[in-house]
């Protein structure tokens, strides 16, 4: 799309020496060039912001581009554009930053000819693109099921794929929602939360449903999670971040469990006899708390390994446990007794 077109879809905020003055609908090209015509005006700063587009919600990282204008200007295709030259610019909306080139002073304006109201019109307010978007909107999770620590105890409340999915999905503003760009989750302190019949813990957790469980012998079968444990529970090991569970109709045990414990120390919990608590224990990196990592955990071709970051995969040994049919699991599962929040950023399974 071009500069043109979304310019007639930004918001101008103008700022003088007294601060924020208004806020803009900008309809046409021609109002923006009239307001360029100002003698005031020197620079123009371009934020893209979220976006709705397919009834989806869609999140970029904001960016600042700043071109000049120069008073001697008095068209739009005069400003020097080159810094946006590159730029795929989306249908989106986009806020501009108008600043004064005397902050002292409230530059005159010409009723008949300015798009903007005078100084003592009540100012409107600034509405930003959709934030109430769901997680669903900017995440697939049309494979997942979620898991609740609300419900009654032994029946956690769970949340099926179908009102998950898009902006209009399933959210909490407790436990699971979308937070600048990022999915969070969050679990209450033991408490004030409720379990599953086969666990002492709390979770919310997206549970693999899509496919209900796969074959470990298969050739691809992929958990590549990023994420930052921004308060990780107080227990010995820490949160759950990930797993591979064992299918519900073969065994209630996982074959690995990722742990993150406070002081960033990142853990592998891998069974090794079926059917028992029986996990052997390795350390497999250290992330401080709340800084993003990544980790992709495999079970393909009956090998199980484990990729946090860049490192080298590691492959793992799974004792008597054998090759049972599996599912993958991500979240925020507390061990704890305190409260925990997990922010993930990239979500994807992989089959084949």
């Amino acid at each position: 799309m071009s500069f043109e077109v979304s310019i007639s879809k930004a918001n101008l905020m103008i700022k003088s020496g007294y601060g924020l003055r208004q806020h803009h609908n900008v309809q046409t090209r021609e109002s923006l060039e009239l307001m360029m015509k100002r003698p005031s005006v020197r620079d123009v700063y371009i934020r893209r912001l979220n976006f709705h587009h397919d009834n989806h919600c869609h999140h970029y990282p904001q960016f600042v581009t700043t071109f000049r204008y120069s008073p001697t200007q008095t068209s739009l295709n005069e400003m020097s554009l080159k810094s946006l030259s590159s730029l795929i610019i989306p249908s989106a909306l986009f806020l501009l930053h108008i600043t004064s080139a005397a902050p002292t002073t409230t530059p005159s304006l010409t009723p008949d000819i300015s798009p903007f109201p005078s100084p003592e019109s009540p100012p409107e307010l600034f509405t930003r693109a959709p934030a109430t978007c769901a997680p669903g909107g900017a995440f697939d999770l049309s494979v997942f099921t979620l898991q609740l620590p609300t419900g009654s105890p032994g029946k956690p409340d769970s949340i099926p794929p179908s009102k998950l999915s898009g902006c209009d999905g399933w959210k909490s503003k407790e436990y699971f929602y979308a937070d600048d760009g990022a999915l969070v989750m969050r679990v209450p302190r033991k408490t004030d939360c409720v379990t599953t019949a086969n666990s002492e813990h709390c979770r919310t957790e997206l549970r693999e449903s899509d496919p209900r469980s796969w074959d470990p012998k298969s050739s691809i079968n992929r958990l590549v999670v990023q994420l930052a444990v921004t308060k990780p529970d107080d227990s010995q090991y820490g949160t759950v971040i990930g797993q591979i569970k064992v299918d519900d109709a073969i065994s209630k045990k996982p074959v690995v469990e990722l742990f993150y414990a406070q002081d960033g120390t990142i853990r592998l919990g891998v069974s090794q006899t079926p059917g028992v608590s029986s996990l052997k224990w390795m350390t497999v990196g250290h992330v401080a708390v709340g800084a993003k990592f990544e980790y992709e955990l495999r079970y393909d071709y009956g090998r199980l390994s484990l990729r946090i970051g860049d490192s080298e995969e590691r492959v793992i040994g799974t004792g008597k446990v054998g090759d049972p049919r599996c599912y993958f699991k991500v979240g925020n599962y507390n061990q704890g007794e305190s409260a925990s929040e997990v922010r993930f950023y990239k979500i994807d399974v992989h089959h084949g």
